[in-house]
């Protein structure tokens, strides 16, 4: 949304791509997100620790709302999460650890 303070757009990708921002200069863009396997989640007495398997492509919108497809990134990352129930209500923090190394990239 217009509104929306972080705006994802071409010229704020210029700095991973400055031919995103010169081939589509200022255009909108969409990110769709997806987990590409099912997490692994363990319990231990003072957190939870998860691997998360997921994959981001991001689309440039065209004036005429055609999305052309711009990047994949996968993205695997170590997460630990800590809940907390306060009066009813469950909360809590989750912690990014690491990302975990793409073996195809040695």
């Amino acid at each position: 949304p217009r509104q929306f303070p972080l705006q994802l757009r071409t010229k704020s990708m210029e700095v991973f791509s400055p031919q995103l921002q010169e081939r589509y200069p200022d255009q909108p863009m969409e990110l769709h997100l997806w987990a590409r396997q099912q997490p692994l989640l363990s319990c231990h007495p003072d957190a939870l620790h998860g691997t998360l398997f997921s994959s981001a492509e991001a689309f440039v919108v065209l004036p005429n709302a055609t999305r052309v497809p711009a990047f994949l990134l996968n993205i695997d990352a170590n997460v630990t999460g800590k809940p907390t129930i306060t009066r009813n209500r469950l909360g809590g923090t989750v912690r990014l650890t690491g990302l975990v190394p793409d073996p195809e990239l040695g």
